[in-house]
């Protein structure tokens, strides 16, 4: 992740369109960035992440260093929360160790600086780290949820993946309960949290127009969009095949060995590596599953006992191991200055397949003397109206 330093272009658009809600006093349902016709109301499903950069950069005057603060803290909760599932659900440090280094690298997916992907990413987990404390008897998680979900709604339309998420833990809680009375026991306290969380969808400014949207979104068709196409059929498939390829093989051969698992979180997994074949965009979600889920199923393989043993028979090997891998990745970020964002190139912005990326405006725009002007002089095809 230390060489994903250019600040996505989606950033711009974001603050500029929040910049432009507080000239207006109100958020736009007009597309003023538009130069081709666009839809009546325009909704933009990251308006929310709009005023969060905008207020570390502008806001605070931190400029690139604000997001870059802010990345890092969500990848933070990111890996933090995806490891302390995996440790609740019983994982090993041996079955964590085969599991993660996959994990890492599809997660790279939905780790640039900063998009509103970023923000589901973040809160999915923490909906993940609440439920399995919900498994384990706590209940205090709900009070502070709820103004999450009302947060990850206006932040990115992603929303619906927490959605998904929550049911699928329902229907997996209430099947491993077996008897319906039981069942009803175990998941009745969440069903008023699903129903809530259906609710948050009319809780943004854009009111009963924001799930129509989301609708619409969801079923289109976006074969011109490179993070929207299959796995199969992205620039990238060299890499993302091969890994995406043997995460799968991998929780299948420790489902046959140990079996499902209740509370193992596999629905979700099962679902997110459908979207991600059919998507490549999801892969990042996926990746977070894939931890919290795989590490527990292989953690009473073979493989993990091999693994574990070997590291008590050559300790020091595993220490070097480690301090190998601690060495390599220091250099890395100290050497790419990850901690220091760049704008975009003008130049691959210029050649970018995008109509709106290609306008001289844009280009204009990405410039750190004329950002603050983005609210006017950054014109855009992709609006408001689909963003990504």
């Amino acid at each position: 992740m230390a060489g994903l330093t250019t600040v996505d272009v989606d950033a711009f658009h974001a603050m500029a369109l929040f910049r432009r809600a507080l000239q207006a006093g109100r958020l736009p349902l007009d597309d003023a960035f538009a130069y081709t016709p666009t839809v009546f109301p325009v909704v933009h499903h990251e308006w929310g992440t709009g005023a969060v950069l905008w207020a570390l950069w502008e806001g605070t005057g931190w400029g690139p260093a604000g997001l870059s603060a802010l990345r890092y803290a969500l990848l933070g909760v990111i890996l933090a929360g995806a490891c302390l599932v995996a440790r609740w659900r019983g994982a090993t440090a041996a079955a964590a160790a085969v599991a993660s280094p996959m994990a890492g690298m599809l997660l790279l997916f939905g780790a640039s600086p900063v998009r509103g992907q970023l923000f589901t990413l973040a809160l999915l987990t923490v909906l993940l780290v609440f439920l399995e404390a919900d498994r384990r008897g706590a209940r205090w998680w709900i009070a502070p949820w709820l103004p999450l979900c009302l947060a990850w709604t206006n932040l990115h339309g992603g929303y619906v993946v927490g959605l998904g998420a929550l049911a699928l833990a329902i229907a997996d809680r209430a099947w491993a309960a077996g008897a319906p009375r039981a069942a009803w026991k175990d998941v009745r306290h969440l069903l008023p949290v699903l129903a809530a969380m259906c609710g948050a969808l009319l809780l943004t400014p854009y009111g009963v127009a924001y799930p129509r949207y989301l609708l619409r979104a969801l079923t289109m068709p976006r074969p011109g969009i490179m993070e929207w196409l299959p796995v199969w059929a992205a620039p990238f498939r060299g890499y993302a095949i091969p890994v995406f390829g043997m995460s799968p093989a991998l929780v299948a051969y420790a489902v046959w060995k140990t079996g499902v698992r209740a509370g193992s979180g596999l629905p979700l997994l099962a679902v997110l590596a459908v979207a991600s074949l059919f998507s490549s965009r999801h892969l990042s979600l996926y990746a977070i599953a894939f931890v919290a889920s795989s590490a527990p199923a292989l953690a009473g393989t073979e493989l993990a006992l091999l693994l574990a043993r070997s590291w008590g028979r050559r300790p020091w090997l595993l220490a070097a191991v480690a301090l190998l891998c601690l060495g390599l990745g220091v250099w890395k970020t100290v050497a790419a200055r990850a901690w220091r964002l760049r704008l975009p190139d003008r130049g691959a912005a210029a050649t970018s397949s995008t109509p709106w990326a290609r306008s001289t405006a844009w280009r204009r725009a990405a410039s750190p003397a004329t950002c603050s002007r983005a609210s006017t002089t950054a014109p855009t095809s992709r609006g408001a109206s689909l963003p990504g």
